[in-house]
Protein backbone atom coordinates (compact mmCIF):
# COMPACT_ATOMS: atom_id res chain seq x y z
CA UNK A 1 0.00 0.00 0.00
CA UNK A 2 1.25 3.70 -0.14
CA UNK A 3 1.24 3.77 3.55
CA UNK A 4 3.51 0.47 3.60
CA UNK A 5 3.64 -3.35 3.74
CA UNK A 6 0.81 -5.23 5.13
CA UNK A 7 1.08 -8.89 6.30
CA UNK A 8 -1.46 -10.76 5.70
CA UNK A 9 -0.16 -14.38 6.71
CA UNK A 10 2.89 -15.86 7.60
CA UNK A 11 4.86 -19.06 6.06
CA UNK A 12 3.64 -21.01 9.23
CA UNK A 13 0.16 -19.58 9.16
CA UNK A 14 0.12 -20.47 5.65
CA UNK A 15 1.30 -23.56 5.68
CA UNK A 16 -1.48 -24.65 8.49
CA UNK A 17 -4.01 -23.45 6.59
CA UNK A 18 -2.62 -25.56 3.41
CA UNK A 19 -3.40 -28.98 5.38
CA UNK A 20 -6.69 -27.14 7.14
CA UNK A 21 -8.35 -26.52 3.63
CA UNK A 22 -6.92 -28.50 1.29
CA UNK A 23 -9.91 -28.23 -1.20
CA UNK A 24 -8.87 -24.27 -1.76
CA UNK A 25 -5.34 -25.56 -2.83
CA UNK A 26 -6.43 -28.01 -5.20
CA UNK A 27 -6.19 -31.32 -2.95
CA UNK A 28 -3.94 -32.23 -0.09
CA UNK A 29 -1.23 -33.33 -2.96
CA UNK A 30 -1.02 -29.98 -4.50
CA UNK A 31 -1.00 -29.26 -0.71
CA UNK A 32 1.73 -30.89 0.17
CA UNK A 33 3.98 -29.70 -2.64
CA UNK A 34 3.44 -25.87 -1.75
CA UNK A 35 4.49 -27.42 2.20
CA UNK A 36 7.40 -28.57 0.56
CA UNK A 37 8.61 -25.67 -1.00
CA UNK A 38 7.66 -23.22 1.99
CA UNK A 39 9.36 -25.83 4.33
CA UNK A 40 13.23 -23.40 4.09
CA UNK A 41 11.65 -20.85 5.34
CA UNK A 42 9.43 -21.93 8.32
CA UNK A 43 10.45 -21.29 11.88
CA UNK A 44 9.59 -24.28 13.99
CA UNK A 45 8.72 -22.10 17.38
CA UNK A 46 6.15 -19.95 14.85
CA UNK A 47 4.91 -23.26 13.29
CA UNK A 48 3.43 -24.58 16.74
CA UNK A 49 2.06 -21.17 17.72
CA UNK A 50 0.27 -21.31 14.52
CA UNK A 51 -0.60 -25.18 14.72
CA UNK A 52 -2.44 -24.18 18.45
CA UNK A 53 -4.75 -21.81 16.43
CA UNK A 54 -6.31 -24.71 14.63
CA UNK A 55 -7.61 -28.46 15.73
CA UNK A 56 -4.72 -30.89 16.14
CA UNK A 57 -5.75 -33.18 13.10
CA UNK A 58 -3.84 -30.30 11.16
CA UNK A 59 -0.65 -30.21 13.01
CA UNK A 60 -0.86 -34.15 12.64
CA UNK A 61 -1.21 -33.72 9.11
CA UNK A 62 1.60 -30.84 8.47
CA UNK A 63 3.95 -32.69 10.73
CA UNK A 64 3.60 -35.44 8.63
CA UNK A 65 4.25 -33.71 5.15
CA UNK A 66 6.73 -31.99 6.81
CA UNK A 67 8.82 -35.10 7.57
CA UNK A 68 8.19 -36.91 4.03
CA UNK A 69 9.35 -33.78 2.46
CA UNK A 70 12.51 -34.44 4.29
CA UNK A 71 12.44 -31.30 6.63
CA UNK A 72 11.62 -33.28 9.73
CA UNK A 73 13.85 -30.70 11.45
CA UNK A 74 11.64 -28.19 11.08
CA UNK A 75 8.65 -30.17 12.32
CA UNK A 76 10.60 -31.73 15.50
CA UNK A 77 8.92 -29.15 17.82
CA UNK A 78 5.48 -29.76 16.21
CA UNK A 79 5.84 -33.10 16.89
CA UNK A 80 6.36 -32.85 20.91
CA UNK A 81 3.30 -30.83 20.35
CA UNK A 82 1.41 -33.23 18.96
CA UNK A 83 2.67 -36.14 21.00
CA UNK A 84 1.83 -34.40 24.16
CA UNK A 85 -1.45 -32.47 23.30
CA UNK A 86 -3.26 -34.84 20.65
CA UNK A 87 -5.93 -37.26 22.26
CA UNK A 88 -7.01 -39.39 18.69
CA UNK A 89 -5.15 -40.90 15.72
CA UNK A 90 -6.19 -38.98 12.79
CA UNK A 91 -6.25 -39.75 8.90
CA UNK A 92 -4.43 -38.30 6.88
CA UNK A 93 -6.88 -37.74 4.05
CA UNK A 94 -10.07 -37.65 6.32
CA UNK A 95 -12.13 -38.66 3.33
CA UNK A 96 -10.76 -42.09 2.54
CA UNK A 97 -11.55 -44.68 4.52
CA UNK A 98 -8.93 -46.17 6.76
CA UNK A 99 -8.59 -49.82 5.48
CA UNK A 100 -5.16 -51.10 4.80
CA UNK A 101 -4.03 -47.49 5.98
CA UNK A 102 -0.20 -47.43 8.25
CA UNK A 103 0.15 -46.06 11.50
CA UNK A 104 2.69 -43.64 12.10
CA UNK A 105 2.96 -43.36 15.63
CA UNK A 106 4.90 -40.39 16.02
CA UNK A 107 2.09 -37.90 14.47
CA UNK A 108 -0.81 -40.49 15.85
CA UNK A 109 -1.52 -40.62 12.25
CA UNK A 110 -3.11 -43.38 9.99
CA UNK A 111 -1.80 -42.67 6.56
CA UNK A 112 -4.29 -43.82 3.61
CA UNK A 113 -3.33 -42.50 1.14
CA UNK A 114 -2.11 -44.33 -2.19
CA UNK A 115 1.55 -44.74 -3.03
CA UNK A 116 2.57 -42.36 0.41
CA UNK A 117 6.30 -42.51 0.85
CA UNK A 118 7.88 -42.51 4.43
CA UNK A 119 8.90 -39.95 6.09
CA UNK A 120 12.18 -38.88 5.32
CA UNK A 121 12.01 -40.69 1.83
CA UNK A 122 12.03 -37.44 -0.59
CA UNK A 123 15.93 -37.85 -2.19
CA UNK A 124 18.80 -35.34 -1.22
CA UNK A 125 20.20 -33.46 -3.71
CA UNK A 126 22.99 -35.83 -3.54
CA UNK A 127 21.23 -38.54 -4.82
CA UNK A 128 20.21 -39.49 -8.68
CA UNK A 129 16.92 -38.35 -9.04
CA UNK A 130 16.09 -40.18 -12.10
CA UNK A 131 16.54 -43.62 -11.09
CA UNK A 132 13.78 -45.39 -9.37
CA UNK A 133 16.09 -46.87 -6.68
CA UNK A 134 17.09 -42.87 -5.38
CA UNK A 135 13.31 -42.00 -4.63
CA UNK A 136 9.70 -42.83 -3.66
CA UNK A 137 7.33 -43.47 -6.09
CA UNK A 138 5.37 -40.48 -6.25
CA UNK A 139 7.59 -38.34 -4.17
CA UNK A 140 8.29 -34.68 -4.07
CA UNK A 141 11.91 -33.97 -5.78
CA UNK A 142 12.50 -30.66 -4.96
CA UNK A 143 15.35 -30.22 -7.14
CA UNK A 144 13.72 -31.55 -10.63
CA UNK A 145 11.24 -28.42 -12.51
CA UNK A 146 9.08 -30.93 -13.15
CA UNK A 147 7.80 -30.95 -9.66
CA UNK A 148 6.27 -34.39 -8.75
CA UNK A 149 3.30 -35.07 -5.95
CA UNK A 150 4.61 -36.21 -2.19
CA UNK A 151 1.82 -39.15 -2.90
CA UNK A 152 -1.05 -39.77 -5.11
CA UNK A 153 -4.81 -39.89 -3.90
Amino acid sequence: TPRGTIRVSTVEATAVDLVGYPHRAGGLEHAATVIAELAERIDPERLVAAARTAPMPWAQRLGYLLDVAGEADKAELLKRHVQEEARDITPLIPAVPRAGAVRDAGWKLDVNAKEAPAPGTVPSPANDHGSPESRAEGALDPHNDDKKALFRL
